[in-house]
């Protein structure tokens, strides 16, 4: 447990882990982030962890962070009405392996020839999120076991 239960139980609704996508540097931001983890200030190991994993570490993509796009997910998207707006398609093809490598020394009709053996082409119909953290169009399956994945070596991180 990283906050002692008296604190949790005073402040249930205080406690939380900070994400941050820019390091809280105004004076206002280190209050919120102080304020989140002010249960668990006697655990140094906690502190670190949850400093070292903060998205901001990233830079220039931090909104594409698994912890940053878990944030927005809670923050903003569970007040719209439909999280996963955009139909999207899987779409794969195959060919004869001898059309995709090629040969100097087929003749036309022998190349001709490959294209009458069956073409399969498949069409997998895939929801997708709208907007995923910078990017748009995530299949949303794929999107969330990233997240899950993600979170859950955050998690583990707090084991030793």
């Amino acid at each position: 447990m990283l906050s002692d239960d008296a604190y949790k139980r005073a402040n249930e609704r205080a406690i939380a882990f900070p994400i941050f996508v820019k390091e809280p540097v105004a004076k206002d931001e280190i209050a919120i982030y102080n304020r989140q983890i002010k249960g668990i200030t006697t655990n140094s190991d906690a502190l670190r962890v949850i400093k070292d994993v903060q998205p901001y570490h990233a830079r220039d993509r931090a909104t594409d962070q698994p912890l940053a796009i878990v944030h927005d997910l809670n923050r903003i998207d569970k007040h719209q009405n439909i999280v996963v707006v955009v139909g999207t398609f899987n779409m794969g093809m195959k060919f004869p392996a001898a059309v995709v490598i090629g040969s100097s020394k087929m003749s036309e009709e022998q190349f001709a020839a490959l294209f009458q053996q069956k073409v399969e082409i498949k069409l997998a119909r895939q929801v997708a999120f709208k907007r995923f953290g910078q990017r748009e169009n995530q299949t949303a399956i794929p999107s969330l076991t990233h997240l899950l994945n993600a979170v859950r070596d955050v998690v583990k991180l707090f084991d030793s």
